[in-house]
């Protein structure tokens, strides 16, 4: 993955478009966001989420507390899939906290167990989109 990664960035780095001035970017015009962060994301670092919830004043941030993932949506972590559910039904995001912090904080999946390379398979992705829907339902 980390390297197709790099494929995927590079054209960024020789983009023949001149440099502008950044512009200040205070969301306050967003009525609400919906954050989801892994701690340990190497690719997605925490303190980014943090500094963007710092700019947006009605953002909520989950924080996958110990996550090395990108915060799959939908990948078997009840707690993330039920706010991200919640929040697509009737645009609730968890209360904010006071400070520089996850405002809902979850517990990450835990980490896979890697097969010896004798019994390494491949996975099958056939059914890996499926969620069992009503898990994530809901109340009214």
């Amino acid at each position: 993955m980390t390297w197709s990664n790099a494929w995927y960035n590079e054209p960024c780095r020789h983009w023949p478009a001149p440099a502008r001035t950044p512009k200040k970017i205070t969301g306050k015009k967003v009525k609400s966001l919906l954050m989801v962060n892994e701690t340990l994301d190497a690719a997605t670092p925490y303190a980014g989420s943090i500094e963007v919830r710092k700019r947006f004043p009605k953002a909520s941030l989950v924080g996958v507390i110990g996550g090395t993932t990108h915060s799959n949506s939908l990948a078997g972590n009840p707690c993330v899939d039920r706010t991200i559910a919640r929040y697509l039904y009737d645009g609730h995001v968890p209360k904010r906290v006071k400070g520089n912090r996850a405002d809902k904080r979850c517990s990450a999946l835990p980490q896979p167990k890697p097969a010896s390379a004798a019994k390494a398979q491949l996975p099958s992705f056939s059914n890996s989109w499926r969620v069992d829907v009503q898990k994530l339902a809901v109340p009214r």
